[in-house]
């Protein structure tokens, strides 16, 4: 079996389903949303929602290559909005948790690594310029 990232990598639908879908995410609300598309009470984790979504959208666009009478364009594309914002949601999990595995490897970071030169210039020159040095120096 493939994993979730090669079998959302697959998909390949018509870009009207697609672009339709991604317009839509910015009005995608998990709880509500994802219950309501999965019959449950509660939203189940990323990857077990992705699974049942994929698992749905598969019915979807099999009765939408038939002309199926009762395939629904609006719901198809509920599907994929959730399909996209999951693996959005999966993909940062990851990212989190790589990031944080990371932090943990190596340590707390330095201050100099968490300030950047910018900074560190402008505050030099704000400790410099609110000394006395700076007032008698700008009068």
């Amino acid at each position: 079996m493939q994993d979730l990232a090669t079998r959302l990598s697959a998909l390949s639908r018509p870009r009207l389903l697609v672009r339709a879908a991604h317009n839509g995410q910015e009005h995608y609300r998990r709880d509500r949303d994802l219950r309501k598309l999965l019959n449950m009470s509660t939203a189940p984790r990323p990857a077990v929602a992705i699974v049942h979504l994929l698992e749905l959208e598969r019915m979807l666009n099999d009765s939408r290559l038939i002309s199926e009478i009762g395939y629904s364009f609006s719901r198809h594309i509920e599907v994929l909005i959730a399909l996209q914002c999951e693996a959005q949601l999966l993909r940062n999990a990851k990212l989190s948790l790589a990031v944080e595995q990371t932090a943990q490897k190596n340590g707390p970071p330095h201050r100099e690594t968490v300030v950047s030169d910018s900074v560190k210039f402008a505050m030099q020159s704000y400790e410099k310029a609110s000394g006395m040095e700076a007032f008698f120096s700008a009068t």
